[in-house]
């Protein structure tokens, strides 16, 4: 029996699980709703997960895209003010084995 999957958003979630759909042999359409790729101003962060989870689908694409970005080390959140409300290092690569990632 051939198992059609119908995948809603081309983000990099759903791009990630139709591509190990794919690999896993299944027949999987991507459907978005933008007519074409365009600049958000915005960054992609990467969590440790995250990046465990695309090597695993496709072996090689974390030295790729450490490549790319750069690694969070600290994290501080600030108000529109400036105020700090939070600061931490992230020792995510000793707990997790990968780091945070940032891609511009």
């Amino acid at each position: 029996m051939s198992v059609n999957i119908a995948i809603i958003g081309g983000g990099i979630g759903g791009l990630a699980t139709a591509i190990a759909l794919l690999n896993s042999g299944f027949n999987v359409q991507v459907y978005e709703q933008a007519k074409a790729l365009q600049p958000v101003g915005a960054g992609l962060t990467l969590s440790p997960n995250g990046l465990n989870s695309l090597d695993a689908i496709q072996p090689g694409i974390v030295k790729l895209l450490k490549q790319a970005g750069s690694q969070l080390n600290h994290l501080a959140l600030k108000r529109s003010t400036g105020e700090t409300i939070a600061s931490k290092s992230m020792t995510l690569m000793q707990q997790y084995g990968q780091p945070m990632l940032n891609i511009q």
